[in-house]
């Protein structure tokens, strides 16, 4: 079996709501790690209307290049891989590191933020710190969307984790399928639901497919 095919068959282990979830969390991933490519592009577009620092240009670069490589790390070895060592390091990590970090970015006038903030057109039309303010608001409330996902998807990959035994699992589903009457079925279900509760979505669709078939 491929490595394509475990993983397909990992996923399909997953409940409605799991799977619903590892699609939120990627959706969160690409929004806040990109957040910082709104405003590097929104300054690359002012800078075409008037003079904006070489030194301005290039920081909000470096920065969106880092949200753009940590974002993949954490798409590749979390999502694709099912890994956990990322996710659990950021749950770890101190909420006020993180919000000092966005801080720094938006409002402080030693970060960036405000000094790419001021080339932006609407610059001007708002008060600076509430504007500041404003942006620290929406990144904020980005990571704090993406840090429950984050929870929420450690907790899943768990479950698909590659060491999961898979011939011990199908070997459970078998047993159902090869039960002769529906007092067998209902024994050999308990038992492997008591086995492999994470899979209980999974598990019930073969117990009533193999209840159908008996009751025919």
């Amino acid at each position: 079996m491929s490595k394509i095919q475990k993983t397909n068959l990992r996923l399909n282990y997953l409940s409605k709501d799991n799977k619903a979830t590892r699609k939120k969390w990627l959706v969160s991933n690409f929004i806040f790690f990109g957040f910082n490519w709104i405003l590097f592009a929104l300054l690359l577009i002012t800078s075409q209307i008037r003079l904006v620092s070489n030194e301005v240009i290039a920081e909000a670069g470096l920065w969106a290049f880092y949200s753009l490589l940590l974002g993949s790390l954490f798409y590749y070895f979390s999502y694709k891989k099912f890994g956990n060592r990322l996710l659990t390091w950021s749950l770890l990590s101190p909420l006020l590191i993180i919000m000092k970090y966005i801080n720094s970015m938006h409002s402080s006038s030693e970060g960036y933020g405000n000094e790419i903030l001021e080339y932006l057109p609407f610059w001007g039309i708002w008060d600076a710190d509430l504007l500041g303010a404003i942006f620290v608001l929406i990144h904020s409330s980005l990571y704090c969307w993406w840090y429950f996902l984050s929870y929420k998807l450690r907790k899943i990959n768990k479950i698909i984790n590659p060491k999961v035994n898979e011939n011990d699992f199908n070997y459970y589903v078998n047993e159902m399928k090869l039960a002769a009457d529906m007092g067998n079925l209902d024994l050999k279900y308990s038992k492997s639901i008591k086995r492999w509760p994470q899979f209980e979505e999974r598990l019930q669709k073969e117990y009533l497919l193999k209840k159908s078939e008996l009751s025919k």
